[in-house]
């Protein structure tokens, strides 16, 4: 197969994707306690989460302060609740300082252990963006500089 060949098919594959006029941003307050598992191990634990949402019209500059919760369970309901609202367009939530609110996500947000379809990561444990179905989480921090 030629170059020209390969390069065709690539963008067959890849083609563009719809995206969301919606941007969402999410930042999440929590405060962590040291714990032991049930193998004796010291782990970190959330004791009290808080989080905000807000999405932002990039063609119209409208904002909406989209949610305000407290359990990790909210949050799961919304990201789904994101997703449903996207209609199979690809959603851009920016999340300030994502390698550390990933490693709560990935330990207690069913909807991030159950969907994750790419990483991308600069550094271990320090994701800039992490795909889960159409929702496309991206960390504010390291793509700022």
């Amino acid at each position: 197969m030629s170059k020209s060949e390969r390069n065709k098919r690539y963008y067959q594959k890849h083609k563009h994707k719809d995206y969301n006029d919606w941007v969402y941003c999410l930042d999440i307050e929590t405060s962590t306690a040291d714990g032991i598992n049930a193998k004796g191990e010291t782990v970190k634990c959330s004791y009290i989460i808080s989080y905000a949402i807000s999405k932002l019209n990039w063609r119209t500059g409208e904002i909406i302060h989209d949610a305000f919760n407290r359990r990790y369970e909210d949050l799961e309901e919304d990201f789904e609740r994101i997703e449903k609202e996207a209609e199979g367009k690809k959603t851009l939530i920016y999340i300030h300082n994502f390698s550390y609110e990933f490693s709560f996500f990935k330990d207690n947000v069913k909807y991030f252990q159950n969907n994750i379809s790419k990483q991308l990561f600069i550094k271990k444990h320090k994701p800039l963006l992490i795909n889960c179905n159409i929702l496309s989480f991206r960390c504010s921090y390291l793509l700022l500089g």
